[in-house]
């Protein structure tokens, strides 16, 4: 699973130019997270059998995701759930 993640994030920082274009509105750049990153980080873990480290890699790679694509950090002090409910998000795509 972690090589999985590391793939995806490695997919995200190429797309970081994106991520940080003003030009482009938070519906549509959580879309192409969906579309473009997402599905690289879960390809065939339908049929991987997940432990609970792997839950909160999981998770904590959405929560690292949202955080680059709503230009946050964690020194700024912002919550998981200040987060999702600025990209209008339930919580943890686990």
């Amino acid at each position: 699973m972690s090589a999985k993640l590391a793939k995806a994030q490695g997919l995200l920082s190429l797309l970081n130019s994106l991520w940080k274009s003003h030009n482009i509105g938070i519906s549509t750049k959580l879309r192409l997270l969906r579309s473009l990153v997402w599905p690289v980080a879960f390809y065939g873990c339908e049929s991987c059998i997940l432990k609970s480290a792997d839950e909160d890699r999981i998770n904590a790679f959405e929560m690292k995701d949202l955080r680059q694509l709503l230009h946050t950090c964690l020194v700024e002090g912002n919550k998981n759930e200040w987060i999702l409910q600025k990209a209008n998000r339930d919580p943890h795509i686990y």
